[in-house]
Parts: structure tokens; C-alpha cells; sequence
């Protein structure tokens, strides 16, 4: 009989193979986690309570695609009697719209402009350098006024400078419909009964045209 290996060189052997097997078994180590990104920056110097925090897209009051811009170049083109071109700026202003107090600074200057070219005061340019009087394109600028702001001071002006342009040429026919649109509109102003009597003036005319 062969003799047996002694119970401890077996024991030793069975302890190595299991801690073989427990190397084996144990997974991979965990990836440590990444630090969190840090948090934004906060301003130093928060907004007041019911402060509103300027908007990135908003429009300094000088650019040059602002209403306050445009209505500088008006004036800078009026002032060198070109209204034609200062109308344009004048009427860019107000397509960006302007706040209260621009808005009613360019309505005046498109008022004058309107009345210049009415009373013959201004004059277009055939070619640049062919002046001639445009009362027609007046009539035009003081009839958009009224029609896209009829509550302004003006308003019932424009429409009475109109209907007088018109009497003074005795075109009965076109004045008596803008004296009706004063008195429809405008009921209270100083102009009623002076307009209600050339609107008697212009049927009279037209009635004794048919004569």
C-alpha cells in the first residue's frame, strides 16, 4: 500500500485552488464616478426685486436700425430742406414703433411735411433736378395721417387743409366729401361750422354745374 500524502500537504492544496477560484470570480473594479461639472456662475450683483434684466436682443436706443436713429436722419435731411427724403426716414421710424413721445415728434414733422407740399411750399424733383409743385402728393401724405392716426391733435387739420385745397381750386366734387368726413369725424372741433358752411358752398356749386 502506497503511502498516503499527510492531510495537511491535501488541505494546503484545497485552499489554493479555492482562492483561485475567488480571483477568478471577483469582478473588475468599479470605474471611480466623475466629478460633477460646477455650477454656473452666478452674478455678482443680482437684479432688484422688479428690476427687468436687460434683454440680450434688445435694441440700444442709437442703432442705427432704431426709430431714434432714423428719426435723426430725418431731421438732418429737413434740415436741408430735403422732405422728400426725410419723409422716408420719418416713415421708417414708424414702422419700428417708436415709444410715445418719438412717435408724436415724427406725426408733427409728416404733418408739416404734408401741409409744405400741399400750400406749395415744397417741391418734388423730375430727374433730381426739375423742381415742380406736387399739392396732390400732399393730399396724399395728410390723408395717411388721418387714416392710420385719426386721434391726434392734427387730424382734424389735415382733413379741413384738404377740403380747402380742393374749395380754393373749386373742385366742389372732391371737397365735399372730406368737409363730410370732418363733420362725421370730428364733431367737437373748432373747424364744424366752417366746414358746414363751404359744405353748403360746394352742394350750391354743384347743384348750379347741372343748371
Amino acid at each position: 500500500m502506497k503511502n498516503a500524502r499527510p492531510w495537511w500537504t491535501q488541505a494546503g492544496a484545497c485552499a489554493a485552488l479555492l482562492a483561485v477560484a475567488a480571483l477568478a470570480a471577483d469582478p473588475a473594479p468599479a470605474e471611480p464616478p466623475r466629478p460633477a461639472d460646477p455650477p454656473p456662475a452666478v452674478s455678482e450683483k443680482p437684479a432688484s426685486a422688479g428690476e427687468k434684466p436687460p434683454a440680450v436682443s434688445e435694441k440700444p436706443p442709437d442703432a442705427p436700425w432704431s426709430p431714434a436713429a432714423f428719426f435723426a436722419r430725418g431731421e438732418a435731411l429737413l434740415a436741408v430742406q430735403d422732405r422728400e427724403s426725410a419723409l422716408e426716414c420719418y416713415d421708417q421710424a414708424l414702422k419700428l414703433r417708436p415709444d410715445l413721445d418719438l412717435l408724436r415728434k415724427t406725426l408733427e414733422r409728416k404733418y408739416q411735411i404734408g401741409l409744405d407740399y400741399l400750400e406749395g411750399r415744397a417741391s418734388r424733383y423730375f430727374l433730381g433736378f426739375i423742381a415742380y409743385s406736387s399739392p396732390a402728393f400732399g393730399v396724399k401724405i395728410l390723408d395717411e395721417l388721418v387714416r392710420d392716426y385719426p386721434y391726434e391733435s392734427f387730424s382734424d387739420d389735415a382733413l379741413y387743409s384738404i377740403a380747402n385745397h380742393y374749395a380754393r381750386n373749386e373742385n366742389w366734387e372732391e371737397c365735399r366729401p372730406v368737409y363730410e368726413r370732418l363733420i362725421a369725424m370730428y364733431p367737437r372741433s373748432e373747424f364744424v361750422p366752417e366746414a358746414y358752411f363751404q359744405l353748403g358752398t360746394a352742394i350750391y356749386h354743384g347743384i348750379k354745374s347741372y343748371r
